[in-house]
């Protein structure tokens, strides 16, 4: 069985700060790779601007990031096929460490904010 691991983000317009909403809009969330990177989740926001991107650990395992287990993500906002922002890399994102005291793991959803475009 795979561990669902999961990144929350909302998207807001910088002029205004009103939420990014729409159909014409897809947040895609990414790992970097050497060669390739590889989409993880797609969602398009909600009427808050918001996004919930999950994906399994499995998802990280490509040719050219065998047995990935902290990934590099960046979330890229699309508008239609045009790119309308794209974060910096989060290098090596551990969501598999465990509490020293309780041995469970805390860090399965990671929590970006509000990102403003």
């Amino acid at each position: 069985m795979s561990i669902y691991l999961r990144v929350l983000a909302r998207f807001v317009h910088a002029a205004d700060k009103t939420p990014i909403t729409g159909s014409d809009y897809l947040v895609r969330l990414m790992d970097k790779d050497v060669l390739v990177d590889d989409e993880l989740s797609a969602k398009r926001p909600d009427a808050n601007g918001s996004v919930e991107l999950g994906f399994h650990v499995s998802d990280m395992d490509s040719p050219d990031s065998p047995l990935e287990t902290e990934p590099d993500l960046y979330l890229v906002l699309l508008r239609g096929d045009i790119t309308v922002h794209s974060t910096p890399v989060m290098m090596n994102v551990d969501f598999l460490s465990e509490n020293p005291h309780s041995g469970i793991r805390n860090k399965l959803t990671r929590d970006l904010g509000t990102i403003v475009v």
